[in-house]
């Protein structure tokens, strides 16, 4: 199938603002040997960086944490990777690691992670978990090894969040935020709101779940063996958001072959206005299981144009919406080998 190569930025390791404060992680006694357990020392060398506004550098090495805890304004960033390769800075979880391998307190607010790599060593639940966080950027990070019904990244109440250039791979939801998962949950907060979503790799067999308003999800790749409970390869499930737009664009999908989920669907958007432009979509001729390109199952305002549909028993499906409905804008999608092109 098609891929998307992460950028290549200059291989001299450097902090993401030439000017900034660099403060090297193995200064605070972090070993990143892969044997000793070096969360305290990983935490204790935060709050130091975050004390001096400096960015925290993580050399090559395997840093075995669980329970990280982030400050503020808190840069983590190590040696930039190349191509489909992984970060040579693994953070890697302890064995029977029982919290989020990283998180911080409510309301945390202007933390960029990059570069690292996550290992969930078969046993972390969850690699990084936002609560209630505020601008927040992840690029050019990979995560691998998370065990079955993981999460990589989970969160809720998440305002403004930059998601570029990350690679996900194996078990569980990339990327996985409702408003119910934060601690200060109400029916004025999103699981994401105002997200930007771009030019990553996903293939995990959970997909992405990600509830909110004015999310932003374009560019990806998404090439999963999707299985069980996922719903959706894109899950814009969440109850508790308001109704704003969301948009989905120019982004791949390949179904695997053997795909165990109930329901095989690429996009699925229940009671969202949703914008879907310029998508290619192929779900290797996986007929007869009510498979579904694009759910838009809501009575909102729509856009759906220009996207390549191969293999699918229903192309777009709209739900109590009707096709004439002068707030749909469904046309010039192009549909090959499916069974029902739109319904109704």
């Amino acid at each position: 199938g098609q891929s998307i190569e992460m950028a290549r930025p200059s291989a001299t390791p450097k902090p993401l603002d030439d000017t900034a404060l660099v403060y090297n992680v193995k200064t605070a006694g972090a070993t990143g040997n892969g044997i000793s357990d070096d969360t305290a020392a990983i935490t204790a060398a935060i709050r130091s960086a975050a004390a001096i506004s400096a960015v925290l550098y993580f050399p090559p090495g395997t840093y075995l944490a669980c329970g990280i805890t982030l400050s503020p304004s808190v840069k983590l960033y190590g040696p930039p990777a190349f191509g489909r390769t992984s970060a040579s800075a693994r953070l890697k979880a302890t064995k029977e690691c029982a919290t989020p391998m990283i998180s911080g307190p409510k309301y945390l607010f202007d933390v960029t992670i990059e570069n690292l790599h996550f290992d969930g060593n078969g046993t972390a639940r969850v690699g990084v978990f936002i609560d209630a966080g505020i601008s927040w950027y992840f690029v050019g990070n990979s995560f691998a090894n998370f065990p079955l019904g993981a999460a990589h990244i989970k969160g809720g109440s998440v305002l403004y969040m930059t998601y570029e250039h990350n690679q996900h791979a194996d078990h569980g939801y990339a990327l996985d935020f409702q408003n119910n998962y934060s601690s200060v949950a109400a029916a004025t907060y999103y699981g994401c709101n105002v997200c930007w979503i771009e030019k990553n790799i996903f293939n995990t067999d959970l997909g992405i779940r990600v509830g909110g308003g004015n999310l932003f999800i374009n560019h990806n790749d998404f090439e999963p063996l999707l299985a069980s409970p996922a719903v959706g390869v894109i899950d814009l499930t969440d109850p508790r958001g308001y109704p704003e737009v969301n948009e989905v664009s120019y982004n791949y999908f390949e179904l695997k072959p053997g795909a165990s989920a109930l329901l095989l669907q690429a996009i699925y958007s229940p009671g969202r206005p949703l914008v879907a432009i310029g998508n290619a979509m192929y779900n290797n001729n996986q007929l007869g299981r009510g498979a579904i390109a694009i759910n838009n199952n809501g009575g909102f305002s729509s856009t759906i144009q220009g996207n390549l549909i191969k293999g699918w028993d229903t192309g777009i499906q709209l739900g109590p919406t009707l096709r004439s409905d002068s707030q749909q804008l469904i046309g010039s999608n192009w549909f090959r080998s499916v069974k029902n092109d739109i319904d109704p």
